[in-house]
C-alpha cells in the first residue's frame, strides 16, 4: 500500500473512505470493504483517507481520548484489507478550519479523479463538524463522485463503535473489544529501553511504548506475541511497579516465556487472553520474584 502525507493528484480513477478508523473495527470494515467493492466495479483505485491523531487533539485537547491502535497499526489492518493507497491527513489548525466545501477542493479534488466515496452513518467534517452525509453528496454532484453512505453494524443492539471498544479495553473486557474487533484484541507498541529492573530479578522484559494507547486496568495478565513467525506465552505487568515506589504513569512490561533475545527498537504486537490478578505491593523484592515466577506458569498453562 502507497502512503501519502499530502493530497498528491493520482491517475485514473479513484474509490476513497473516509474516517479516522480508530481500531478498524467492524463498523469501519463495512465501510472500507464497500469501497474495495466500489472499486473494482468501476476499475478503480482504493484509497483510504484518514488522520494523523485524534481531532479533539486540535480542537478540544482536554477530551481527546486515547487510541485502540497506533497510527501504524491502523495502516497495517487497512492495508490487509487490501488497499491501494492511503492519505494520512495531518490534522492540524489549519486542516481543523477548512469549511465542508474547502475540505472538498482542497482534500478530495486535489486528489485525483474521485469517483466514490464510502462513509459511515455518523460522519461529519469540515471547521466545527459543519459538513455531515448529505452535505457531501451535495457537494459530489457539483464535483463528479458519488456518497455511499452505510448504516452502522449493530452488535448486542447497539452500533459498534472505537468508544465501546475502548470502554471494554479499560474494563479488560478482551472478549467483548474482540467481539466488536471482528479479530482478536491486541496492544501493540516499540519496545523501549526502561530501568533494567526485570533482569535484577532474572525475568527480563521488553518495555512497550503505549503513550496514547487505551490500556487495560493494572494487573498482570496472560498473553500471547509472535517473533519471527514463532508463538510465545508472555506474562504482561500493566502498572506502577508499587514495591519499587509507585510511578506516576503505568508501564507495559511483556516477559515473553522461553525467549531469548533482543527486541529493542521492535514493535511487540500482545494478544491480551485475561487477568492473572491485580496489581499489589510487596513487602520485600524476592516476595515479588516468587510471585512473579508464579505468574508465568500461570501464563503459560492459560496459552497451553
Amino acid at each position: 500500500m502507497t502512503i501519502f502525507d499530502q493530497p498528491e493528484f493520482l491517475a485514473g480513477n479513484l474509490c476513497a473512505g473516509i474516517g479516522l478508523f480508530d481500531g478498524v473495527h467492524l463498523g469501519h470494515q463495512a465501510v472500507l470493504l464497500r469501497v474495495i467493492d466500489e472499486a473494482a466495479k468501476n476499475s478503480a483505485r482504493s484509497m483510504a483517507i484518514t488522520f494523523d491523531v485524534h481531532p479533539n487533539q486540535i480542537v478540544a485537547p482536554s477530551h481527546t481520548p486515547p487510541f485502540i491502535q497506533s497510527l501504524d497499526q491502523r495502516l497495517k489492518s487497512i492495508e490487509r484489507l487490501g488497499f491501494e493507497v492511503a492519505l494520512v491527513l495531518r490534522f492540524d489548525k489549519a486542516l481543523s478550519q477548512l469549511s465542508p466545501t474547502e475540505f472538498v477542493q482542497k482534500i478530495l479534488q486535489a486528489s485525483g479523479r474521485i469517483t466514490r466515496v464510502c462513509i459511515g452513518a455518523d460522519f461529519f467534517f469540515g471547521h466545527r463538524r459543519q459538513g455531515n452525509a448529505d452535505l457531501l453528496t451535495e457537494l459530489g454532484a457539483k464535483s463528479g463522485f458519488e456518497v455511499c453512505r452505510l448504516p452502522p453494524v449493530m452488535i448486542d443492539g447497539q452500533a459498534v463503535s472505537s468508544t465501546r471498544i475502548r470502554e471494554a479495553v479499560q474494563q479488560g473486557d478482551f472478549i467483548a473489544a474482540s467481539k466488536l474487533l471482528g479479530r482478536a484484541y491486541t496492544l501493540a507498541g516499540k519496545v523501549c529501553r526502561g530501568e533494567g529492573r526485570g533482569r535484577t530479578i532474572d525475568v527480563p522484559t521488553a518495555n512497550l511504548d503505549v503513550v496514547g494507547l487505551a490500556k487495560p486496568p493494572n494487573g498482570v495478565y496472560s498473553a500471547r506475541t509472535w517473533v519471527g513467525g514463532r508463538q510465545f506465552a508472555v506474562a504482561v505487568n500493566i502498572g506502577t511497579r508499587p514495591t519499587f515506589g509507585a510511578q506516576l504513569k503505568a508501564t507495559v512490561e511483556a516477559h515473553l516465556i522461553g525467549y531469548d533475545g533482543d527486541l529493542y527498537g521492535a514493535t511487540l504486537e500482545l494478544e491480551l487472553i485475561g487477568l492473572l490478578r491485580k496489581e499489589c505491593k510487596f513487602a520485600t523484592v524476592e516476595a515479588l520474584r516468587s510471585q512473579i515466577a508464579k505468574d508465568i506458569e500461570s501464563a503459560r498453562h492459560v496459552i497451553s
